[in-house]
């Protein structure tokens, strides 16, 4: 075995984990919660017949046993984290990189010699170099023994029983183990995965003949459950994750995992236990925070939700995840006093997301602080949004009786129609001619969307709501709908709105 190049340190010193935090860890610096560890694909040993499965199941090994470390969030190359893990907030998270090298030999007719040195190094540049040895037919106690010694150097918590966890065979059934790994090498790139049609061929898919197999073997239902995670077969994720977690159940990531999946299927409650038999093994892990308050707030635990984001307010201006959930949790309880700041620390966090600025500019026209919400066009346009921006001045100008400018800008859009009517209402005498005319559907939206750009959105709606009534997917009006909404400051509303008019133009 060989050391670490750590003065005064020994395995025996390495941290174990209970929920009091990282608070009183004297070794840790505040801020430093979460450690990102991107891992390398282990390479396939050369001159072993089954390199390619042995590289796939270290891979998943190491893996997962890092998710056994508190606050630490382990990426494997391209492959996004786990499910459980993926909404962590890491902007101010420890980096370091992890490269593992596993060399077989034979040391005897049917016996194989394996070493896994591994290359550890924080984003400062400084490594060390872990190193283990054992049976590549049995991997567990050289992952044991590897993953003490990254604990150690990541001076990391983890659960008094992790090492014989790390150590246990995944399965009884050599045979099961093979499997496991190489569905695990389908996973991380090591091994071709199977064409689409042969997805669910119980002969020729890895992953499906793995968990036929041994449908008990954790590591294979982990592999299966995020390969359905991210085809969007949120059910088969469900019940892969959670015969995982039977599988290990003192792993509170394979838990987490379930929640998510459960979560995507709109069972919130399903989450909600599992998210808090999540807190029972591991505590507050700042890991688990964004998505447990997320379904916190879908319960409508207001306070609840607040108080699981509390302790990442070092990320409120530089996540834009966890900027837009304490915004929805601020417009769940009413969205009062300091609402906008929110808004303001999503557009920091969000520099190219049109949508705190769309709010920021709503909230305005609902106060009737024209001026101001003008001010916002140019920063919506910087963002993307550049029609709605210019929408949105012709709108804000009529509504500050500046017609002519507002007419100028409907020419500039092509609606020489609306530039017309916006020129006669600077004049009182032709105002009501202007807003008069044919009832047919076309006419009335002109006249809705001049009825809008003067300032009086609900009299606009009135007249859309009229059109639609007679042709609901008409959709010229649900577009006028979703944008007079947003000037109404009905997000919600408009956005459901502008989702009717993309199904009605075939967008």
């Amino acid at each position: 075995m060989a050391l670490l190049p750590i003065a005064g340190c020994s395995l025996a010193d390495a941290p174990t984990q209970g929920p009091a935090g990282l608070r009183d860890d004297p070794l840790r610096l505040p801020g430093d919660a979460l450690a990102l560890v991107e891992l390398a694909p282990v390479a396939p040993p050369e001159g072993y017949g089954r390199a390619k499965e042995l590289a796939g199941g270290l891979t998943a090994s190491f893996e997962l046993a890092l998710t056994d470390l508190e606050g630490v969030v382990p990426r494997v190359g391209a492959l996004p984290p786990s499910p459980g893990v993926s909404e962590a907030v890491l902007v101010d998270a420890e980096r370091w990189t992890l490269t593992l090298d596993a060399a077989v030999e034979r040391v005897g007719p049917e016996r194989w010699a394996m070493t896994i040195r591994g290359t550890l190094c924080r984003r400062d540049g400084a490594c060390t170099f872990p190193e283990a040895e054992g049976d590549p037919n049995q991997t567990g106690p050289a992952v044991a023994e590897l993953m003490e010694q990254i604990a150690l150097r990541l001076v990391r918590r983890r659960s008094s029983d992790a090492a014989q966890t790390w150590a246990a065979p995944p399965s009884d059934d050599p045979y099961a183990v093979l499997l496991a790994g190489r569905a695990a090498a389908t996973l991380y790139g090591q091994q071709d995965p199977p064409p689409e049609e042969l997805i669910g061929d119980k002969a020729k898919d890895p992953v499906t003949r793995a968990v036929l197999v041994d449908p008990e073997l954790a590591l294979t239902r982990w592999v299966a459950g995020r390969r359905a995670m991210a085809r969007g077969e949120h059910s088969q994720a469900q019940q892969h994750f959670n015969a995982a977690a039977r599988g290990r159940p003192a792993s509170a990531v394979l838990l987490a995992d379930e929640a998510i999946a459960w979560a995507a299927l709109g069972r919130i409650d399903r989450a909600a236990t599992l998210w808090s038999a999540v807190r029972n093994l591991v505590g507050d892990d700042q890991r688990f925070l964004l998505p447990q308050a997320r379904v916190a707030l879908a319960l409508g635990q207001l306070d609840e939700a607040a108080e699981r984001l509390a302790p990442l307010s070092f990320g409120f201006e530089r996540d834009p995840d966890l900027a837009a959930l304490r915004v929805a949790i601020a417009e769940a309880g009413g969205a009062g006093e300091g609402y906008d700041l929110l808004l303001q620390s999503w557009e920091v966090a969000a520099p190219n997301d049109a949508e705190p600025t769309r709010r920021r500019l709503a909230l305005r026209v609902r106060r009737e602080e024209y001026e101001d919400a003008l001010s916002f066009t140019d920063q919506l346009a910087r963002r993307g949004a550049g029609d709605e921006s210019e929408r949105a001045q012709l709108a804000l100008s009529a509504a500050l009786g500046r017609f002519d400018e507002a007419a100028a800008l409907a020419e500039g859009l092509g609606e020489d129609l609306t530039a017309d009517r916006l020129r006669a209402r600077a004049q009182p005498e032709a105002r009501a001619e202007a807003l008069l005319g044919d009832p047919s559907p076309y006419a009335r939206l002109w006249r809705a969307e001049a009825i809008l750009q003067g300032g009086d959105p609900k009299t606009a709606l009135s007249e859309i709501e009229a059109v639609l009534k007679e042709r609901p997917w008409l959709p010229e009006a649900l577009e006028l709908k979703a944008i007079t909404l947003t000037a109404m400051g009905e997000t919600a509303k408009a956005e459901a709105t502008r989702a009717l008019w993309a199904r009605a133009s075939g967008v």
